[in-house]
């Protein structure tokens, strides 16, 4: 069914929701593939890939990593090309590449790891829930993008003024610069404990017990020599 046979109204949100996640996803594997860019980050992502996936070593992790590449860029020319057919292209692969990352990371996290994901921009933080919500975040934007793209048909954007796809897609641009800085601003207001530093409290004071009465006639004695 076309989105002739769907209110106008309808039809105009769900494409606000489709421009509002066409951008956000891309804002965020835009910086992903950017930031896997130069040999250091290659090296540093591919490290990261190892150690959240043990069963990955040499070539292997070498692969994964590849793949992971290959995934960021190809979402990224998906969704910007014309058309419904590669917005939804761009959104599944998006969506399949989200779900493997969450479940590698929350393996990790159940295993204790502390690598950094590096999945998503170039941050040290440890692997935590602070990635799976980050995660979880981009899953339920891809999956909304999807869900208002098959609502609203193959045409539902030319019942939408471009002014409020433009208006639509830089929210959703700032959506996705705010999950890409994520665990920054999770660091923020949760603070990682530096290595080697003490989460005790201040030392405590040894409290000089009172003198005895014998001790009190001593020390009297020696001050009226």
């Amino acid at each position: 069914m076309g989105s002739r046979s769907r209110p106008v109204s309808m039809v105009v949100v769900m494409e606000w929701i489709v421009a509002g996640a066409r951008a956000a996803i891309g804002v965020v594997f835009v910086s992903a593939a950017l930031s896997k860019l130069g040999r250091r980050r290659w090296t540093e992502f591919r490290a990261a890939v190892t150690a959240l996936v043990p069963a990955a070593r040499g070539s292997r992790s070498t692969a994964l990593a590849g793949m992971a590449v290959i995934a960021d860029w190809t979402v990224v020319l998906l969704l910007a090309l014309p058309g419904r057919a590669g917005v939804v292209a761009g959104l599944g692969l998006a969506a399949s590449a989200l779900a493997v990352y969450t479940l590698v990371l929350a393996a990790a996290v159940r295993r204790g790891t502390g690598a950094p994901c590096r999945c998503f921009g170039a941050s040290t933080r440890p692997v935590s829930g602070v990635q799976l919500i980050r995660n979880a975040a981009l899953l339920v934007v891809t999956v909304a993008g999807l869900a208002a793209a098959g609502l609203s048909g193959d045409s539902g954007s030319e019942a939408v003024p471009d002014a409020a796809l433009w208006v639509a897609a830089g929210a959703g641009g700032l959506l996705g610069a705010v999950l890409t800085v994520f665990e920054d601003l999770a660091d923020l207001f949760t603070e990682p404990v530096r290595p080697g530093a003490s989460t005790a409290g201040p030392p405590l004071t040894t409290r000089r017990p009172p003198a005895t009465t014998q001790e009190h006639h001593t020390t009297t004695q020696e001050h009226q020599r």
